[in-house]
């Protein structure tokens, strides 16, 4: 029998791994570019709803000049939006920690408190010197007031402490009226003050308790908070569902007295992940599908990303390059936008005139 195939040519065996190859490559990258021109040209990404600034490590207690230049900074990066401390949120724990603590927490930046014994010995109304230039820049000036881990409330009345070793040092126990009329007490000569609404923060206990009474202890408090002002815009920074079961938090029996839950998303902390993207990553999607796990949907959740450099390496802090962080944020950045959040909040732990410039590549 004649072999019909003699005298055709046949292809070289290269070529044709060449073309297996090429289809390989197709496969591959073909997705990549979809999904990268769908996130950058198609999705939304999140806008920057807010920054939040700890006042003991951006202003020096003196100078309405400094505020005054400090606030127009922030003004010309396009941002609308403060969240400013207007009660201390920690404790030095040693004295290389006074810098950024100078004060005890549950110490006061306003002047115009009946509490003589919160008033730290500075003399000067930092909420007052903010709200005076802000106001005139158009920008929104929200109250970040940290609750029950209030060292100076509880050094004032003991009765009052939280019973518990570590951390517990620091706090008062919600399960005290009286320490919960304090609070809100507190919070009702801010509201003297012109502010466009309020932060809370430590809406919790510190260690790993899930009693159910916790929750109904701080549910009871953002009850007396909305009788004390049923008006006032109310958000909350609070662990990510998946983390906050030991604090007494729970999303879901706050949100009927809150209008903005701000999952704090401190991947920088999580020492097992933060030298590996893609676990990162994954840390960032798990926090919004658990969220909407919960709640059903994203409205009204506007995640909290840290952007500080100093990050938890396996246990140990290291600061990360300036490149380095800036591929963090704009691979966190896509994928919350793949989530469908729509706003964010940014926290930096020291000075923001150091970092102004990292708003630039977040597409502020």
């Amino acid at each position: 029998m004649l072999n019909q195939d003699r005298g055709k040519k046949r292809q070289p065996r290269y070529k044709k791994t060449i073309i297996i190859i090429g289809l390989i490559i197709l496969g591959v990258f073909i997705p990549i570019f979809y999904f990268y021109f769908k996130i950058n040209y198609f999705l939304e990404k999140p806008v920057i709803s807010e920054i939040i600034i700890r006042a003991p490590t951006n202003f020096d207690f003196s100078s309405d000049d400094e505020v005054s230049d400090f606030m127009h900074s922030i003004k010309e990066t396009g941002i609308s939006r403060v969240s400013l401390l207007v009660k201390q949120d920690e404790d030095a724990l040693d004295e290389s920690d006074l810098s950024d603590n100078p004060i005890a927490s549950g110490s006061l930046y306003y002047n115009e408190s009946e509490y003589d014994f919160a008033l730290p010995d500075i003399n000067y109304d930092i909420l007052n010197s903010v709200l005076s230039c802000a106001h005139d820049l158009d920008l929104e000036i929200y109250a970040w007031i940290p609750l029950f881990r209030d060292f100076t409330a509880r050094t004032y009345n003991s009765s009052w402490a939280l019973e518990g070793t570590g951390d517990a040092t620091y706090f008062i126990d919600p399960q005290y009226e009286e320490a919960r009329a304090y609070e809100l007490s507190i919070i009702e000569e801010i509201l003297a003050y012109d502010i466009d609404g309020i932060r809370l923060d430590y809406l919790r206990y510190c260690d790993a308790n899930s009693d159910p009474a916790r929750t109904n202890l701080l549910t009871t408090f953002l009850s007396e908070l909305n009788a004390l002002n049923p008006n006032v815009p109310i958000g909350f920074y609070g662990f990510p569902p998946s983390e906050y079961y030991w604090s007494g938090q729970n999303y879901t029996a706050f949100s009927p007295y809150i209008n903005t839950i701000h999952p704090m998303i401190y991947w920088q902390d999580k020492g097992d992940i933060t030298n590996n993207i893609l676990k990162t990553l994954d840390y960032v999607s798990s926090i919004t599908k658990s969220i909407k796990e919960e709640l059903g949907s994203l409205e009204n959740i506007i995640p909290v990303l840290s952007i500080t450099d100093w990050v938890n390496v396996r246990g140990h802090y290291q600061t990360f390059s300036e490149n380095k962080i800036r591929l963090y944020m704009d691979l966190i950045m896509d994928r919350l936008t793949k989530s469908a959040i729509e706003r964010i909040s940014l926290f930096y732990y020291g000075n923001w005139v150091n970092v102004l410039e990292r708003l630039e590549y977040l597409n502020i």
